[in-house]
């Protein structure tokens, strides 16, 4: 079964692929009239479908014979943003030169993007489950256009002139959106076929995760003490929170000398610094996910992005931490002087682990959670190792948020009554998230 439904869809892949090079939507339908008609028409007993049949071959004929004339010569910058987010739509500008010695009309402008047919090794991998969770999971494999890029008329332009354009797109996945070029193409007589031309014009995007509506979550955890202030609160090393500067005092080490403020005042300057008290918590996305749960996990990232965008940085710190295989990520969102973007790119490009090796994130956060006022996980399944760490969390005596990321909300509560977690876990919906994460 699962081989069989590979073969026909390489095959639906490939025509189809070919034909969107030549035709347009029209052409599409006409081409299919034409065949029925070639079909019905082998009755000559059905004379109107006999005789339908060269009238039509006859106009696709003359319309690709248009099609191979004079293509338009057009000189195209565009000019895009640095980020964006998936599922909004971006528009950005265009600046066109017409080349050509007289007017161009009826053009049509699009980004040139090439599909990549899903390889045998990520269909086959999806062999277990029902046979709807399966098709649900091939759906989400077939289905990588990285964004919509629909097709825009441009407006006249005169022989020699210029104007700037506004085009938009779609992105709908997260992470690094390629664009290769832009094609043009005129519409022939009857519209079926097209005379197009490529601008090689490769260019990147980085999307952003998509945004759902996300409450302010708000911790009764209390201010803890960071030695070296918000500048090393994301650092390593005994640096800290710069005051003033001050003559030398004895006892005073001697790393704390400002050398370049000695010169200049002919005595001994030290720079004085203090520690201090904040609040900082934790955003925890479990990153240890199978390939038959790769659209769990990118609504994981969706929803610790959405948390993200919600928090204030002018009013706590922020960490949000990754667990690898070999190493974690603990970046830091300061009081409003840090780049909360940063962040934000980190989750556009954080891919899974496929080895679950959870017992990473439980060491990682055990080192934390001395540090932490408060602490929201993300998991993307629950198992033995994950409902320990439940456990763990729910023992630590400070303010959290459990939120798992699942298809059935039933078989989800009944599992983790079996493995015995005590503690209140937020279950989201894969087809109801962003209902259920605005409730949390």
């Amino acid at each position: 079964m699962n081989r069989l439904v590979y073969f026909l869809y390489r095959r639906w892949f490939s025509c189809r692929k070919r034909l969107a090079r030549r035709l347009t939507s029209g052409g599409k339908v006409f081409l299919a009239m034409t065949f029925a008609a070639c079909f019905f028409g082998l009755n000559p007993e059905r004379s109107m479908f006999f005789q339908l049949f060269p009238l039509l071959i006859i106009i696709m004929l003359t319309d690709f014979l248009f099609s191979l004339g004079r293509k338009p010569r057009l000189k195209i910058r565009r000019k895009l943003p640095e980020t964006c987010i998936a599922g909004q739509q971006l528009s950005y500008p265009l600046a066109i030169t017409n080349l050509d010695q007289q007017k161009s009309a009826w053009i049509f402008i699009s980004e040139r993007q090439e599909q990549q047919a899903v390889s045998g090794d990520d269909f086959f991998s999806i062999s277990t489950g029902s046979l709807v969770s399966r098709i649900k999971q091939w759906r989400h494999l077939f289905d990588k256009k990285p964004a919509n890029h629909p097709v825009h008329r441009l407006p006249e332009i005169r022989a020699g002139a210029s104007l700037e354009f506004t085009a938009n797109l779609r992105p709908l996945r997260r992470g690094s959106l390629h664009f290769q070029g832009l094609k043009v193409f005129s519409a022939c007589p009857f519209g079926l076929f097209k005379r197009e031309i490529n601008y090689p014009q490769q260019a990147n995007l980085l999307v952003l995760p998509r945004l759902y509506p996300a409450p302010k979550l708000q911790f009764t955890g209390s201010r803890k003490y960071h030695q070296g202030g918000l500048s090393t609160a994301g650092k390593s090393g005994d640096s800290e929170e710069f005051i003033s500067l001050r003559e030398y005092a004895p006892g005073d080490p001697l790393k704390k000398i400002d050398w370049k403020a000695t010169a200049k005042a002919g005595d001994t300057i030290v720079r004085q610094f203090r520690d201090e008290y904040f609040s900082r918590f934790g955003l925890l996305l479990d990153t240890f996910c199978p390939k038959d749960k790769a659209m769990i996990f990118e609504e994981a990232v969706c929803v610790a992005a959405s948390l993200l965008a919600a928090h204030n940085p002018g009013e706590n710190l922020l960490d949000t931490l990754f667990a690898g295989d070999k190493k974690c990520c603990v970046p830091t969102l300061d009081q409003g002087r840090a780049d909360q973007l940063q962040m934000m790119k980190i989750l556009a490009s954080v891919q899974p682990c496929l080895a679950d090796n959870f017992d990473n994130v439980t060491s990682m956060v055990r080192e934390h959670l001395k540090l932490l006022s408060g602490l929201v996980v993300v998991l993307v399944s629950i198992d033995q190792d994950r409902a320990k760490f439940i456990n763990f969390i729910a023992a630590a005596k400070i303010p959290y948020r459990i939120i798992l990321i699942c298809e059935d909300k039933e078989a989800e509560q009944a599992r983790l009554k079996s493995l015995a977690v005590t503690a209140r876990v937020a279950l989201l919906e894969m087809d109801n998230i962003a209902s259920d994460l605005i409730t949390i």
